[in-house]
């Protein structure tokens, strides 16, 4: 989403439908959003609720506010019931999704990092190296699972307002303007009009220079261990990149 805020004609709001109040709307948006509820939204968890309850109309009404340019964020599992985004987004014709995958197995590890440093994002992690819990990982795949396979039967048959990255291969270890052309270029792939891309864009860091998953925990043999033969499905699931087309989980 840092990439993407180097660029003027995209509206780059990060996590809009966050539980927790998130710093990513000025004042006046704000108040905006106030106003388009018709009643008084006293206090941020007032405001955090009437957005998450109404996620089209916040979109249209920020949509407005940014004078017409497109509205890009993040959306996670949580963030929204999967009714509301079935109901409220994915039959709006005016939005588009970006479906990026990532080996499972490094998400779940960064995850457990940005609990240890108590942050997700600006805070250099390679020296941290968390024990892992079988039964915390097997809980986390089974939910993981379950959002990709709810993605993939929710966005079959929507090819054409729906793309999908690659972390592997178009982020990792690309320079911030090559990394930023292949997200412009998947989301011109689904109706975004031809974006100009910035010649120095800042904003894409590594937190983890490890590059190897297996380095980036303290007790990864003893872990694998623990989860072999009963749930080796599982652990060859995480350590599998997605593939070429990207295929979720059904």
């Amino acid at each position: 989403m840092r990439l993407l805020g180097n660029c003027r004609q995209i509206a780059a709001k990060g996590e809009v439908f966050h539980p927790r109040p998130q710093p990513d709307l000025t004042a006046r948006e704000t108040n905006m959003l106030r106003k388009a509820a018709g009643y008084d939204l006293a206090t941020k968890a007032d405001l955090v609720a009437w957005r998450r309850q109404h996620p089209r109309l916040t979109l249209e009404f920020m949509f407005k506010e940014f004078g017409g340019r497109p509205i890009a964020f993040k959306l996670f599992p949580g963030h929204l019931t999967r009714r509301r985004i079935a109901a409220e987004l994915l039959t709006d014709p005016s939005f588009g999704c970006v479906i990026l995958r990532r080996r499972p197995i490094d998400c779940f590890i960064s995850e457990r990092k940005a609990r240890e440093v108590g942050s997700y994002a600006g805070v250099e992690t390679t020296d941290i190296l968390p024990t892992l819990r079988p039964t915390e990982f097997l809980s986390w795949a089974k939910s993981a699972r379950r959002w990709y396979g709810w993605l993939a039967r929710k966005t079959a048959g929507r090819t054409s307002r729906c793309a999908y990255l690659s972390f592997e291969n178009h982020l990792y270890g690309q320079s911030n303007q090559a990394a930023l052309a292949n997200i412009l270029e998947s989301m011109e792939s689904i109706g975004l009009a031809a974006q100009p891309l910035p010649s120095r864009p800042q904003g894409h860091i590594m937190q983890d220079s490890r590059t190897d998953y297996r380095a980036r925990v303290a007790n990864w043999d003893e872990f694998a261990a623990a989860l072999r033969p009963d749930h080796a499905d599982t652990l060859a699931w995480a350590e599998t990149a997605p593939d070429a087309n990207l295929a979720l989980d059904s």
